[in-house]
C-alpha cells in the first residue's frame, strides 16, 4: 500500500493546512477523525490540522466526542450539520453535546453551518444562525 503522505520539505510559509475526513459513501480513503490524525502524525508537519464534520463523523467514528478529544488541539476549524445535513436541531444528533465537547477542550476557533439549502438557502442559513447563536457563549 502506498503511503498517503509524501515528505516535501517542512516549510509552513504561514500556512495553514486544513484536512478534512469524509464519509465513506463520498470518497475511499481517510474517512474518520482517527485516520485523519494518522495522516497528520505521518506528515509531522505542524501547519496541518484537522476540520472535523459532524455530518460526517455521524457516519464514520463511533463517537463524535470521543473522537474530538482524541483530536484535541489538531482542531483548527469544525462544520456542524445535523444528521441528515440539514441545519442544526433538524435531525437527530446531539449538538448541544458536540459543542460542550468543543467548550471543554479549549476550542476558540470558528464553527460554521455546511448544511443543504433545505427549504431553501435563506430559511436553512437562518435556522442554522438560530440553533448555534442559542448554544455558543458569546465573546465579549
Amino acid at each position: 500500500m502506498k503511503p498517503l503522505v509524501h515528505r516535501v520539505g517542512r516549510r509552513c510559509l504561514g500556512v495553514e493546512l486544513l484536512l478534512e475526513p469524509v464519509n465513506r459513501y463520498e470518497i475511499n480513503y481517510i474517512n474518520s477523525v482517527p485516520e485523519a490524525l494518522e495522516v497528520l502524525r505521518a506528515a509531522g508537519c505542524p501547519n496541518v490540522r484537522l476540520m472535523p464534520d459532524v455530518f460526517h463523523m455521524n457516519i464514520e467514528d463511533g463517537s463524535i466526542p470521543g473522537s474530538l478529544i482524541l483530536a484535541g488541539e489538531t482542531i483548527g476549524y469544525v462544520h456542524v450539520a445535523d444528521s441528515n445535513r440539514r441545519a442544526p436541531g433538524q435531525g437527530h444528533l446531539n449538538l448541544p453535546e458536540v459543542l460542550m465537547t468543543l467548550e471543554a477542550l479549549g476550542y476558540r476557533g470558528y464553527v460554521t453551518a455546511e448544511i443543504l439549502p433545505y427549504p431553501d438557502p435563506d430559511t436553512a442559513a437562518r435556522a442554522a444562525i438560530r440553533y448555534l447563536r442559542a448554544l455558543l457563549p458569546r465573546e465579549g
